[in-house]
């Protein structure tokens, strides 16, 4: 078998040699061979960079994810945000992170399809992700005790719980395939370069140059690829350091944030316990008039000079932070005297902002930071305790945190909870403060103001019920309590012939930005039995001119076409534009008590009757709020002013003792208006 073997191979050589034409066919297979080759060499080429990009373009994806994640986290961890009132950016947040998982879930599916680990690694993180991000979109519609909980557990979920941790696992999973594909590319290049030369070393003339051609082709195409891999890498480093940056620190002043502070006080007292520091805590006094009757932007432009001037003004190891809308932290190694001193002294000098000269008052808490045995967050909540215990001295002070107010922030925590309990079983209570007609001295109406009866506290006072209800997020339902059982008490008094009553009812801005508000309202009215006549309701001079809320606007409208007064009250407190008066749907005007205090001055009697004037051109009534003393009844009475209120007439009183009050007063005229006509008869 050997021998002919042996035979057979000998005839086919002497036959390829004696035939020129197989000589070329044999050249011409060999080109075909090396041309298959590059064709070969071309296409596996081409499609091992189209598989390394798509896993390229999966790496991107998965940082994408990583990116969205701590986006979430940030908008999560602020909320809520006087940037964001409705949560838009939080959401477009999740649902690029969504959108994020499963284009990178795809592609991983086009790029891997033997690696059934990877697969299912991707699953889980991709169920995660999707409770994850389930989590962060219930945080606008819950209450604020169920947000905060809400964020702690997303940031658990993220960095303890280790979503982070899989999510850069997933990224490196990607660059894993990215290698595999590299390395495939170049041992398959190897393999046809090796055929390659085997085939020019037969046939060099023919097929040298295009073998070399195609190997160079390939390889800058690597190289190019190798490039836009190294540019990615740069770019995402850039971004996770811009990322950092912006969770740390504050947007708009660029001062770090809650999560810097807590992070400086950690180090700090960990690196150097023997030295005292002291944390204090600035609010801006105020700062939301700047906002409503200068502007968003002269108020943002505000905050940037503020957060610069208390930065010159400490040292350089000092820590200065923006922890919220209008609240400043320092934290420094001085005594309190000297950075208290300092903080008003620089303080004190008016702002020029856009031609604007404003004066910025401040209240201050402060304290020693203790991090041995307190949280960062809890040293800032007392802080903030102090803080509003000076605002709540009328501002413009300092004031160092005590121990009994630790008690002090915790009984307010359960008057809070308290509350919605009472709105439920009736607690809060309407009271009635009477207004007289100043013309005829007789009764006119009387102003419902809330006030809680508490079963062990006593009576709750209004600043402390209305600072529990804002915080609760019960302001709208501590209204419309007060209203229904206002309405259904009047509508006694009429019953029985006391009294033809019409009431003046306070409506805060939450409650008129409520959709719901006009089908309440009228359903209550409609059930009380009383007239539209019967009712005014009071809307602040900001709310009604100020407000950006387009709910608030319809609302007021609709009141006017169902019939309802409106007055704006305290006018002469927020710098509305005359112009803009004339132009709202209202029948009244309330003078607020500043102006009606220094009567009879000059100067006060001046303003008083501008606005009187004012009002009588448009025809619209005037309330005057804060009358005490007969003297400044008559005065208004003489300059026009139709109707008074204020202790001088009479004080918020309860429904019983109220209902009291009518059966001696509310046919009789007042003792300031017999003054009055007394005073007329003598002129």
């Amino acid at each position: 078998m050997s021998r002919r073997l042996r035979k057979l191979k000998r005839k086919i050589a002497r036959g390829a040699l004696g035939n020129p034409s197989r000589i070329w066919l044999q050249h011409a297979l060999a080109i075909l061979t090396v041309l298959g080759l590059a064709v070969a060499t071309y296409f596996f080429n081409g499609l091992a960079i189209e598989r390394a990009k798509l896993a390229s373009d999966g790496m991107n994806t998965s940082n994408a994810q990583l990116l969205h994640a701590q986006e979430t986290i940030a908008l999560v961890e602020n909320w809520p945000a006087p940037t964001d009132p409705d949560a838009r950016e939080l959401r477009q947040a999740v649902q690029k992170l969504l959108a994020a998982t499963e284009k990178s879930r795809n592609q991983l599916s086009r790029v891997s399809h033997e690696d059934g680990d990877t697969h299912e690694m991707f699953d889980e993180l991709s169920e995660r992700i999707e409770a994850f991000a389930a989590l962060a979109m219930a945080v606008p519609g819950l209450s604020v005790g169920d947000a905060m909980e809400t964020q702690e557990r997303i940031q658990d979920i993220y960095w303890n719980g280790g979503l982070r941790t899989e999510m850069i696992a997933a990224s490196a999973a990607f660059a894993r395939i990215v290698e595999e594909e590299a390395n495939h590319l170049l041992r398959l290049r190897d393999a046809l370069l090796i055929a390659s030369a085997l085939i020019i070393l037969a046939e060099a003339v023919f097929v040298f140059w295009p073998a070399q051609y195609t190997v160079k082709y390939t390889i800058r195409r690597l190289q190019r690829q190798k490039k836009v891999l190294q540019a990615s890498r740069r770019r995402l480093k850039l971004a996770n350091e811009q990322l950092e940056h912006m969770l740390t620190h504050d947007q708009l002043t660029g001062l770090p944030n809650r999560s810097a502070l807590a992070r400086f006080i950690e180090k700090a007292t960990q690196s150097d316990a023997t030295t005292e520091l002291h944390m204090f805590l600035v609010g801006l006094d105020g700062f939301k008039d700047v906002n409503d009757t200068a502007g968003h932007d002269i108020g943002d432009r505000l905050l940037v000079k503020v957060a610069h001037i208390l930065q010159t003004s400490v040292n350089d190891e000092d820590f200065v932070a923006r922890v919220g809308g209008d609240e400043f932290v320092l934290v420094c190694y001085e005594t309190p005297d000297s950075v208290l001193d300092r903080i008003k002294s620089v303080l004190s000098r008016p702002i020029v902002i856009s031609g604007r000269r404003l004066k910025v008052r401040a209240s201050i808490g402060f304290l020693a930071v203790d991090g041995s045995t307190q949280k960062p967050m809890d040293i800032l909540a007392e802080a903030e305790v102090a803080m509003l215990l000076a605002k709540s001295e009328g501002g413009d002070c300092a004031r160092l945190h005590l121990q009994s107010m630790r008690h002090d922030r915790s009984d307010f925590q359960k008057l809070q909870y308290e509350l919605r309990d009472a709105i439920q079983t009736g607690q809060i209570e309407p009271w009635f403060q009477p207004q007289f007609s100043l013309q005829n001295g007789l009764l006119h109406g009387a102003e419902v103001l809330a006030r809680w009866n508490h079963p062990e506290r006593g009576l709750i006072m209004p600043v402390m019920l209305f600072k529990a209800a804002e915080n609760a997020g019960l302001i709208v339902e501590l209204d419309h309590a007060v209203w229904r059982a206002a309405l259904q008490q009047a509508k006694r008094w009429q019953d029985r012939h006391l009294w033809t009553p019409r009431i003046s009812l306070n409506a805060a801005p939450e409650t008129l930005a409520d959709p719901n508000f006009i089908e309440r309202f009228l359903f209550s009215l409609n059930r009380s039995g009383l007239a539209e006549d019967q009712v005014l309701i009071e809307v602040l001079e900001t709310t009604l001119i100020k407000s950006s809320s387009d709910m608030a606007a319809i609302n007021i409208d609709q009141l006017a076409e169902c019939g309802i007064g409106l007055e704006l009250d305290d006018f002469g407190t927020g710098y509305a534009a005359l112009s803009k008066v004339a132009q709202l749907p209202i029948t009244g005007l309330k003078l607020d008590r500043s102006l009606v205090a220094p009567l009879p001055d000059p100067t006060a009697d001046s303003v008083a009757r501008a606005v009187l004037a004012l009002a009588a051109e448009l025809g619209l009534h005037v309330v005057a709020e804060g009358i005490e003393h007969s003297t400044q009844a008559t005065h208004l009475a003489a300059r026009g002013c139709q109707i008074g209120q204020g202790f001088g007439f009479g004080k918020p009183m309860a429904p019983d003792a109220f209902g009291k009050w009518l059966e001696k007063h509310a046919n009789r005229p007042s003792e300031f208006a017999f003054q009055k006509s007394a005073t007329s008869r003598r002129a």
